[in-house]
């Protein structure tokens, strides 16, 4: 044990809290959270524990000790995540590219909000949807609430800030022009309910409410109204098809997936809302080696389930962890459940499928990286300052009453392509006492004149 670590020991609280292994440079090796601070430090020399190879490489590069005392369970396990977010320890389990993917912000706390597309998650009362790990589909549903919603796209800092006239968006239909006047704050408000309740699933409500809405529009012979609000409705109507994947029973839940494979796993998480199958998010996980499931599934639901936006009311997993109570005690309101049988097992069975192919399909992909890397030809190609697609190959062809006759076959890409046609006789001359490999040079080199080779 290092000295710094044995004199900070005795006089470590025996309370909820946090510790950082740090090596001789500062850097923070490891960071975790404890019930009992005191006691669990002092288990990292145990026998027992020391046995893990994870356990040993780390305990090799201790040098200090830091401690962070919280008021409760709780709240070690969210400062646990944000540290590991922060730092990035080598021996912490790590979400693969966690910052990388985007959100949509709905800009609630603003009179006349926005709907805009971040990566950075702020604590501004603003409203976030995803992350979204398919780029595609959120490109799809911001599709859908600019064709549907009219909601403004202009950055003016509503009512403070406003232009002299509207915008293009106004002419062709695309926004009611708020900033010079012409909606009502009451009016664009309720609008974009309605695009929080879309971009949370809950189309059925945005449809009810349209439909309403132009029900009253048509009593009141506003027909012009009417009418845009029934084309909203019909491109709702279609919408809403290729979204519903599954109908399953019961309302709204999240049901986790799990797979793993040697130090890589992944988690899943299905979206359910209104008993229909909408989405489905994922988290690659690496330096999982010698670290048990529930240690695992644990860490990445508080690192990622627990900061995200929309949280159902249930929360399915496949099995139980070791942090359940505090993690569930951190969701606001979210239950965590371990179903055995039944309709919700079946979801988790089908949640665990998906993390089963996604994971695959990680390894195969890395698998074929490092086939790149160690073949030749992407080796030869990145020699080259463009892309080497074409691969002309000279040999001996075959030797007719002393007369060698030269043959060139080419290759095109990664694919083969060898036709009758390319195994043509260039030119019969005598075999020289040098021997035929003399006939090369030539005959390579007309054919890169011909080709063009060595040209700008």
């Amino acid at each position: 044990m290092p000295a710094p670590v044995a004199q900070k020991l005795p006089h470590l609280p025996d309370g909820p809290g946090v510790y950082l292994w740090k090596d001789a440079d500062g850097g923070v090796l490891y960071v975790g959270k404890a019930k009992r601070l005191r006691s669990r430090v002092r288990s990292y020399w145990a026998q027992d524990h020391a046995a893990s190879p994870k356990t040993r490489g780390l305990l090799r590069k201790v040098v200090d000790l830091e401690t962070i005392v919280v008021p409760s369970e709780a709240h070690a396990l969210i400062l646990e995540a944000t540290l590991i977010k922060e730092y990035r320890p080598r021996f912490n389990i790590a979400l693969r590219d966690d910052k990388s993917y985007p959100y949509i912000k709905v800009t609630v706390q603003e009179p006349f909000p926005r709907v805009i597309v971040t990566r950075r998650l702020q604590d501004d009362g603003a409203r976030y949807f995803g992350p979204y790990t398919d780029v595609g589909a959120m490109r799809r549903a911001l599709n859908v609430v600019k064709r549907i919603f009219t909601v403004r796209s202009c950055h003016y800092a509503l009512p403070r800030e406003a232009p002299e006239r509207p915008c293009l968006d106004y002419f062709i239909k695309r926004c009611k022009a708020p900033c010079v006047g012409y909606q009502a704050v009451d009016d664009y408000r309720s609008m974009i309910d309605e695009v929080v309740w879309f971009l949370d699933g809950r189309t059925s409500d945005v449809m009810r409410h349209v439909r309403e809405r132009m029900l009253e529009a048509s009593e009141r012979l506003d027909f012009e109204t009417a009418g845009e609000l029934r084309d909203a409705l019909r491109h709702l109507e279609k919408m809403e098809e290729p979204t519903v994947v599954l109908e399953v029973e019961g309302g709204d839940r999240d049901v986790v997936g799990y797979a793993r494979d040697g130090e890589d796993a992944c988690v899943v998480v299905l979206r359910v809302r209104g008993g229909k199958l909408l989405a489905r998010d994922h988290r690659l996980l690496e330096h999982a080696e010698g670290e048990e499931d529930p240690a695992i599934l644990g860490a990445c639901l508080a690192q990622w389930y627990r900061v995200s936006e929309a949280k159902a009311a249930d929360l399915l997993v496949p099995f139980d962890f070791e942090d359940r109570e505090s993690l569930e005690a951190s969701l606001d309101g979210t239950r965590i459940r371990v179903p055995q049988r039944g309709p919700r097992r079946a979801l988790v069975d089908l949640a665990d499928q998906n993390a089963r192919h996604l994971l695959e399909e990680f390894k195969l992909a890395a698998f074929e990286a490092d086939e790149r890397a160690v073949d030749p030809v992407y080796e030869l190609q990145a020699q080259f300052a463009r892309v080497l697609r074409h691969l002309p190959c000279a040999g001996h062809g075959r030797r007719r009453e002393c007369r060698v006759v030269r043959e060139c076959a080419t290759q095109a890409g990664r694919v083969p392509q060898v036709p009758h046609s390319d195994f043509r006789g260039q030119r019969r001359l005598p075999l020289d006492a040098r021997g035929g490999h003399a006939l090369f040079p030539s005959s390579v080199g007309r054919r890169e004149a011909a080709a063009g080779f060595g040209r700008d």
